[in-house]
């Protein structure tokens, strides 16, 4: 058999199997990180009982996409203009290909500015019924600000892990979906 018979049986195998390529038609050369903010209602719930952790999930609504058309087109134009994100200039895949292995980019469209837990009942001596429940209760999620807001240089996800009160200042921005 002839080598260039032989390259490309092996091309095709290659492509039939899978190598990690992802083909053009999934890509799109995007001029902003973030591809898709996710509309809200946003549920909060502890994760289970006897574990103090508040997670959020994420409701039905309205996603305002990199390939929006319309009105929702120019609510993530602006958006975008809000986080500083307007000069990623690359080529990314596709965050509604389910067979993506990089599903970043897809964030909550409200930026929370803090959390809090209160008690309904007496929690411990030192938190009665109706306190704060900020130094006992921990977060746990991940965000894109910190990559966004420095130019998109260093890790492009910043885990924050620790207690409510911990927090930091604007930890709560561009909070990445939960897969």
């Amino acid at each position: 058999m002839k080598p260039y018979k032989i390259l490309g049986i092996l091309f095709c195998s290659l492509f039939i199997v899978g190598c990690g390529w992802t083909p053009p038609w999934e890509q799109y050369y995007a001029e902003s990180f973030i591809a898709v903010y996710r509309g809200s209602p946003i549920k909060v719930y502890t994760y289970k009982e006897g574990y103090n952790i508040v997670y959020f999930s994420w409701g039905e609504g309205d996603d305002y996409a990199y390939n929006s058309k319309g009105n929702a087109k120019r609510i993530y134009q602006e958006l975008c203009i809000k986080h500083q994100d307007t000069e990623y200039n690359k080529w990314v895949t596709d965050p509604y290909n389910m067979n993506s292995v990089n599903k970043g980019g897809i964030v909550f469209w409200k930026d929370f500015v803090a959390i809090d837990v209160v008690s309904d009942r007496d929690f411990d001596a030192e938190h009665p019924a109706g306190s704060s429940l900020g130094d006992v209760v921990g977060y746990r999620g991940w965000s894109y600000w910190e990559y966004v807001k420095n130019g998109y240089a260093g890790c492009e996800e910043n885990r924050i892990l620790g207690y409510i009160n911990d927090i930091p200042e604007d930890g709560l921005r561009l909070i990445k979906e939960m897969f």
